[in-house]
């Protein structure tokens, strides 16, 4: 099997960067693999404030300049030897993985896992067993271990 594309898909959690090194780590060490960085914006995340003078569509351009900006210095941060790109996608995050890794092609999926306890534990192992089954790449996961 050849690894030319490596999906690295991110939340906005310190686990990010444990996955965005490794991607980028693996992709460098491939030589021709090129990268693909995502993030999902949950459309939960963009209801906004509006009390406070926030709605959703501004909130929603908030949040994608935030994380447009934090994609970028993941790049960066590890990918300055690779052919990096990266997409800020709007969905329910397990559609648009899964979908992202089918239209991309990917060779290989890499997400972040935290071990966190309670609902944010659940949520992320529910995430990487909803897409595992989903994806016709192998996935990589990295620990962030606190």
């Amino acid at each position: 099997m050849t690894i030319s594309k490596v999906l690295i898909a991110v939340d906005k959690t310190a686990t990010a960067f444990k996955a965005a090194k490794l991607g980028f780590s693996l992709a460098e060490s491939l030589k021709q693999a090129e990268v693909l960085l995502i993030h999902v914006i949950d459309p939960v995340w963009t209801i906004g404030d509006p009390d406070s003078g926030l709605f959703p569509e501004q909130a929603s351009a908030k949040l994608r300049i935030e994380t447009e900006d934090f994609l970028n210095q993941l790049i960066e941060m590890f990918g300055k030897n690779v052919k990096a790109f990266h997409v800020v996608l709007e969905g329910k995050i397990v559609t648009e993985i899964v979908q992202t890794a089918k239209n991309y092609d990917a060779d290989i999926l890499v997400l972040g896992v935290h071990p966190k306890t309670g609902f944010s534990r659940l949520f992320m192992e529910d995430v990487v067993k909803e897409i595992s089954p989903l994806v016709s790449c192998p996935v990589l996961l990295a620990y962030d271990k606190e």
